[in-house]
């Protein structure tokens, strides 16, 4: 990262910050992906080893699109309920 990074509360034109961003992609490297599987009841586990519960729809019915935990693009896996038929 550049060593011309102001200190907090100093401000930032339009341009120093889309270079900023530009800098902190470049550092980070490669997008990854987070997959989060959701259980039978509506937790959600991530492949970085946590869990987000939701109480209303999916990570992208509430407009989550990067993992909270790793910073992965997160990728929502929904859950598929698997019973036997002699279960029912």
């Amino acid at each position: 990262m550049s060593d011309n990074i102001k200190p907090i509360g100093g401000s930032w034109g339009a341009a120093e910050c889309d270079r900023a961003w530009q800098e902190l992609r470049d550092w980070l490297g490669p997008s990854r992906a987070c997959v989060w599987t959701q259980s039978e009841y509506d937790l959600w586990e991530t492949d970085c080893g946590n869990a987000f519960q939701l109480n209303d729809g999916g990570p992208h019915d509430n407009d989550m699109a990067i993992c909270c935990y790793c910073g992965g693009a997160l990728v929502e896996q929904a859950y598929e309920d698997v019973r036997d038929d002699d279960e029912e």
